[in-house]
């Protein structure tokens, strides 16, 4: 509890340990978590991330992310290529939440949620679902693609969510494929 208000970015390293050594019912994650948000470091974001699909500290990860802002943004999109649908779920719907004011990492979210898009390996876990709702948010003009193929009529669990991204950009490319529909 200290280090929030006394900690400095030399801390950052240390509070990641003692983050990832914690067991699930652990008392000091929270305090833990909350120093790291403190310091705003993006090594903590990244840390916090990892807790995004633990269904014991999901709601405190997402709350402490959410805290840091934009600078969180970064530590979650490297989710968005786990092997982990879970994972990769979690970083979906964090995105559908938040933007990035840097414009590299809004390039690396928008190919993360492109490729999670273009899933079709994942029936069940709704990766397509929340990834299309974070592409309203990210997408940008190399997203066209993506999103007008998960616009087809087999796709009818994400394509209001692809229209509204396509109808943002304002792209020609998507003008047949929104006329097919």
């Amino acid at each position: 509890k200290l280090l929030k208000v006394w900690g400095t970015k030399d801390n950052v390293p240390a509070l990641i340990g003692l983050l990832e050594s914690e067991p699930p019912f652990s008392p000091h994650f929270v305090p833990a978590m909350n120093a790291l948000v403190a310091l705003n470091d993006e090594r903590g974001a990244t840390a916090i991330a990892k807790y995004l699909t633990n269904p014991f500290k999901h709601e405190e990860a997402a709350k402490g992310l959410r805290d840091m802002g934009p600078l969180a943004v970064k530590g979650v999109v490297n989710g968005l290529d786990s092997r982990d649908n879970n994972e990769r779920k979690a970083a979906c719907e964090f995105l559908g939440n938040e933007k990035a004011v840097d414009e590299t990492v809004q390039k690396q979210a928008a190919r993360g949620l492109d490729r999670c898009l273009d899933d079709t390996t994942d029936v069940f876990g709704g990766i397509r679902q929340v990834a299309a709702k974070a592409e309203v948010v990210w997408a940008d003009k190399d997203s066209v693609p993506s999103l007008c193929k998960a616009m087809v009529k087999d796709n009818s669990d994400v394509w209001q969510q692809c229209l509204e991204a396509l109808t943002r950009l304002k792209d020609d490319r998507a003008v047949i494929p929104m006329l097919a529909l």
